[in-house]
């Protein structure tokens, strides 16, 4: 499957075949692919806790309002967001400067300019939530392409969730993504509206 297929074709999968794992050589095969996804400053700051266990998968649903596909899949992934920009800058502008990308004095003021960016919580709740939903879809894409559905979720207690599966300072829970094989036949119904380029592209000005 190329790319625009991927994109194309891509959905939200609510029903799994239940009962079916994802090999080891399929999960290195995904997260290769999803740690190619962009980032401030190719800081990373990202995690993703997978889930297999079903006992754990249960007590998650619990929380999230019952929903099945968190149980039919595969898996569950925590996709965790860093919100402190501050730790891994030094080794990431290290190997810039490795690689003759920056000079010592650029180096210098990238690791200044990073407080200054990000000065705020809320700015380092958007650093963390934004650049781990890139790395989210950049998976969800790989995923498809191996022939694994997806589904991400906000539909659950946040706090309740964070707890259960042990999130800490300075990480946050994203959000949730279901994982696995889709189950045969869905969709059994159309892609829905999707809104024209005049709908959604303006260009100079709204």
């Amino acid at each position: 499957m190329d790319l625009f297929e991927a994109i194309e074709t891509r959905r939200s999968v609510q029903e799994y075949q239940p009962g079916l794992r994802i090999p080891r050589a399929d999960w290195e095969k995904i997260f290769a692919l999803t740690v190619q996804a962009p980032s401030s400053w190719n800081l990373q700051p990202w995690k993703f806790l997978v889930i297999e266990d079903e006992e754990k998968r249960a007590a998650i649903r619990k929380l999230a309002w019952d929903q099945p596909k968190i149980t039919d899949a595969s898996a569950l992934i925590c996709v965790l967001g860093n919100t402190d920009p501050h730790a891994n800058k030094k080794e990431v502008f290290d190997q810039w400067e490795a690689n003759g990308i920056i000079d010592r004095a650029t180096h210098e003021r990238w690791m200044k300019a990073v407080g200054e960016v990000y000065p705020t919580d809320y700015e380092k709740h958007e650093f963390a939530i934004r650049n781990s939903s890139f790395a989210a879809m950049t998976l969800m894409l790989a995923a498809w392409g191996l022939g694994y559905g997806t589904s991400p979720m906000i539909g659950f207690d946040k706090k309740a969730v964070s707890e259960l599966i042990g999130v800490k300072p300075p990480w946050i829970l994203s959000f949730l993504l279901s994982i696995g094989t889709p189950a045969p036949g869905w969709p059994s119904f159309p892609r829905q509206q999707r809104y024209g380029f005049d709908q959604v592209v303006a260009f100079e000005t709204l």
